[in-house]
C-alpha cells in the first residue's frame, strides 16, 4: 500500500503529463486492495473544495478578460521603485484575501494580476505565481474563514469566528500568522532583492466590463458572510462559487451570441469549454482519494500516536514535533484530509499528557500552523499550490520540485519559526 502511495507521488515529483491518469491509477488500486471502499473513496471526494475551485476559476477568467487586472496591475507599477517591490506587493496582496477566502480561490483570483504584472513588466511568471501560492497558503489559517483546515479545526473544538483573533484571554491565531507573515516578507523581499530594475510603463488599461469584477466581490462577500454566520450547509462555498460562476457565464454566453450570432457562437463556447483546466480538477479530486486511503492504512495515525512515546510527555517536545512533522508530512500531503485524521488525536494526546486545555490548544494550533504553511514547503503540499503551478504550466512554464522550493522552502522555515514562537510565548 505504501509503496502505491509513494510511486504515485514521486511520479507528481518528477513528472510532466497524465499526472491526473497516474493519481487516479493509484487511487483505484487502493480500491481495488480494499483499503477503501469505494463508497469511502467517493466520500472522501471534497465537493467543496472542488466547486469552488471549478466556480472560481470561471469568475477569475472573466475577471482577467475585463482588464480590471491590468488597471490593478498598473496601480501597483505605478506605487513600485523596482520590480522586486512590486512582486512582494501582489503577494501581500494574495496574503490579505487569503485570510478571509480559500487559497484555491485566492490564487485563482489574484493569478490575473500576477500574470499581467508579469506580463508588462517581461519578467518570468513562476516566481511571482510561486510566491502568491505560498503567501496564500501562510494566511489561510488566520481566520475560520481563510481555509478548509481552519473551518476543520474550529468544527472538532467549538471555535467562534472570534476566537481566532482573541480566546482564553490571548491573542489567537490570527495575530501568530501575522507575525508569520512579517517574518515571510523579509523572505520574499529577500529572494527578489535583485530585482532593482525600474518597472516598464504600461500601456492604458481600458476595462470593459465591470459586471465581473462585482460578482467577484460579491461572492467573497457571500463566502465571508456564510462562514460567519455559520450557515448549516456542507456545500456552501462551492455552490456559492458556482452560483456565480453560472451567473457570469450566462452573461457572457449573452455577449458573445450578440456579437457573433448563434453558429459562430457555439464554436466560440466550445473552444472556451476545452480551456476549462479540468486536468486540475482531476488531479485535486485524486489526491483526495489518494490520502484519504492513506489514513486508512492507519500509516497517519501510527506517527501521531508515536509522538506521545518519543516525546515522553514533553509539552515542548510535543509541540515541536508536531509542528515540524506536520511541516514535512504537509510537503507531500494534502493539508485538509491530513488536519482532519490529527485534530481528534492530538486532543487524545493532550489528554495522555495531563495537558491542561490551554496547552492543548497550543498543540492544536502549532499543528495547524505547520500542517497550513508546510504546505508552501513543494509544489503538490497544498491545493493552491497546484492551481498554481498547473496555471504556469497551461502558460508552457514547467515548474519542478526544485524551482519551486527555492522559494518554498525558506519562506517556510522563517514564517513557521516566526509563527510557533509567538504561541509558544502566550499560549505555553
Amino acid at each position: 500500500m505504501l509503496i502505491v502511495f509513494l510511486a504515485c507521488y514521486a511520479y507528481l515529483c518528477v513528472g510532466r503529463r497524465w499526472k491526473p491518469a497516474v493519481v487516479w491509477a493509484g487511487a483505484l488500486a487502493f480500491v481495488a486492495l480494499r483499503v477503501v471502499t469505494p463508497a469511502e473513496a467517493l466520500a472522501s471526494l471534497n465537493l467543496n473544495v472542488l466547486g469552488t475551485f471549478a466556480g472560481m476559476v470561471v469568475l477569475a477568467r472573466l475577471f482577467a478578460a475585463s482588464g480590471v487586472p491590468l488597471l490593478v496591475a498598473e496601480g501597483i507599477v505605478v506605487r513600485s521603485r523596482s520590480t522586486g517591490r512590486a512582486i512582494v506587493l501582489v503577494c501581500l496582496l494574495a496574503g490579505f484575501i487569503s485570510a478571509w477566502v480559500d487559497n484555491v480561490a485566492t490564487v485563482l483570483i489574484v493569478a490575473p494580476v500576477a500574470f499581467a504584472l508579469a506580463e508588462h513588466l517581461r519578467a518570468d511568471p513562476v516566481p511571482f505565481l510561486v510566491g502568491v501560492a505560498v503567501s496564500t497558503n501562510l494566511q489561510g489559517s488566520a481566520t475560520l474563514i481563510g481555509d478548509a483546515p481552519s473551518m476543520v479545526l474550529a468544527g472538532f473544538t467549538g471555535m467562534e469566528f472570534g476566537d481566532f483573533f482573541w480566546m482564553r484571554g490571548r491573542p489567537g491565531l490570527f495575530f501568530a500568522v501575522q507575525v508569520g507573515a512579517l517574518a515571510s516578507l523579509v523572505v520574499l523581499a529577500w529572494i527578489f532583492r535583485g530585482r532593482r530594475e525600474k518597472p516598464l510603463a504600461m500601456a492604458p488599461v481600458r476595462v470593459t466590463s465591470w459586471l465581473p469584477t462585482g460578482l467577484l466581490a460579491a461572492t467573497i462577500a457571500a463566502l465571508a458572510a456564510l462562514n460567519l454566520f455559520h450557515v448549516p450547509f456542507a456545500y456552501k462555498n462551492g455552490v456559492t462559487c458556482l452560483t456565480a460562476a453560472v451567473v457570469g457565464v450566462a452573461w457572457r454566453c449573452g455577449g458573445i451570441l450578440r456579437r457573433e450570432g448563434p453558429r459562430r457562437a457555439c464554436g466560440t463556447l466550445l473552444r472556451k469549454v476545452g480551456k476549462f483546466p479540468w486536468s486540475t480538477v482531476a488531479l485535486l479530486a485524486g489526491l483526495f482519494v489518494l490520502v484519504t486511503a492513506l489514513g486508512a492504512a492507519g500509516l497517519i495515525d501510527v506517527i501521531a500516536h508515536g509522538i506521545n512515546t518519543l516525546t515522553g510527555g514533553s509539552l515542548p517536545l510535543a509541540f515541536l514535533a508536531l509542528v515540524w512533522l506536520s511541516v514535512l508530512l504537509s510537503g507531500f500531503i494534502d493539508n485538509i484530509p491530513y488536519v482532519t485524521a490529527l485534530v481528534p488525536v492530538v486532543q487524545r494526546l493532550a489528554a495522555d499528557m495531563g495537558a491542561t486545555p490551554t496547552q492543548g490548544l497550543l498543540l492544536l494550533f502549532g499543528m495547524l500552523i505547520g500542517a497550513t504553511v508546510g504546505g508552501n514547503l513543494t509544489p503538490i503540499g497544498a491545493s493552491a499550490n497546484v492551481v498554481a503551478v498547473g496555471m504556469l504550466e497551461h502558460r508552457g512554464s514547467h515548474v519542478g520540485f526544485g524551482r519551486f522550493m527555492r522559494i518554498g522552502a525558506p519562506f517556510t522555515v522563517v514564517a513557521t519559526l516566526a509563527a510557533t514562537a509567538f504561541l509558544w510565548l502566550f499560549w505555553r
